[in-house]
């Protein structure tokens, strides 16, 4: 399951990309981490245009939550405004991954089959999106995400949890009692996702961030700046399935640059692969991650690279310069 993502195809002087970009930079934003939401320059990368059948600007392609290299993008015919296009992605967010729990017995259960369980306890009564997308993640797999509301009195009473929403991991101490660690930054992918994946590996919980905010809902608070002039590709840590065209459109000259750099390309021989450290390394600069573990895209990946290639390998592409193994 791989959140999905939305581009928008413009030209720099159509007028109507132009009205429509601070809704849609304001998308970004918001759905930092949950979705890809991507800009191209469709008279920058023709190409590229025509390989998605670009007729006009501006023009919205998405795609749903699943396997990209599968699926065909779709084409938004909704109106071009924040809310209405915020709506829309967050409508695609599948909540197969997460499992309701309105009992202590439920919690247990869950714990009994994985030994530890990720739950969000919530005084709204739905599951957030943003906690569903973080569920999907393939690197998260080893753990079971549950969600739960305040009015579940006896959960919330046997993981003594006052405040909400509350994100904890939970697992069963020698009293045959719950201990927890609880999650304290800011409600967003990249923190969440992070902070479980360290449960996960026996690491402690880390330090509070500041930003945090008291809704599953609101988006992680930064330091005033000056807004960019185009909007940016919001990039969470999980990879995106290596295609026919990845090398071509996202590892090459005709990639489209962040903030006037070309990003990093990586691209991991094996979806299990922690990139976590990868990320950490390059975190200044704008990064790309895909992944490519079916025998047949590694062989082509190969060939196409003039290289051989090991099953754990992790590849540094940047334009212009010779492929690095990390």
């Amino acid at each position: 399951v791989r959140p999905e993502f939305s581009s928008m195809f413009y030209a720099p002087w159509c007028g109507h990309c132009k009205s429509m970009h601070p809704d849609y930079e304001k998308l970004g934003k918001s759905l930092k981490g949950m979705a890809r939401i991507i800009a191209v320059n469709g008279d920058a990368h023709k190409e590229l245009s025509s390989q998605f059948g670009i007729k006009g600007f501006p023009t919205i392609k998405y795609y749903g939550m699943g396997d990209k290299a599968k699926a065909k993008p779709q084409d938004y015919q909704g109106e071009r405004k924040f809310g209405p296009m915020n709506k829309m992605i967050q409508s695609l967010v599948k909540n197969d991954n997460v499992i309701t729990v309105k009992k202590v017995l439920d919690v247990a259960a869950q714990i009994d089959k994985a030994g530890k369980v990720a739950i969000l306890l919530s005084n709204k009564n739905s599951i957030p999106p943003m906690w569903a997308v973080v569920a999907g993640s393939a690197q998260l797999s080893a753990i079971k995400f549950t969600f739960s509301t305040d009015k579940n009195a006896d959960i919330v009473k046997a993981l003594e949890v006052t405040s909400f929403p509350t994100i904890a991991v939970v697992s069963k101490n020698e009293e045959g009692g719950y201990a927890k660690a609880v999650y304290s930054g800011a409600i967003e992918y990249d923190g969440i996702a992070k902070f479980i994946l360290s449960q996960l590996n026996g690491e402690s919980a880390p330090a509070a961030e500041e930003g945090a905010e008291g809704s599953e809902d609101a988006p992680k608070k930064e330091a005033p700046k000056k807004e960019p002039s185009n909007p940016k590709v919001a990039l969470p840590l999980v990879p995106t399935a290596f295609t026919k065209h990845t090398l071509e459109f996202f590892c090459s000259s005709k990639t489209l640059k962040i903030k006037g750099q070309s990003p990093l390309c990586v691209i991991a021989l094996n979806e299990e692969r922690n990139l976590a450290d990868v990320h950490a390394k390059y975190s200044n600069e704008p990064v790309l991650f895909f992944y490519a573990d079916e025998s047949e895209e590694v062989e082509k990946l190969s060939e196409a690279l003039g290289t051989p290639l090991a099953a754990n390998d992790v590849l540094l592409i940047r334009p212009f310069k010779e492929v690095a193994k990390y």
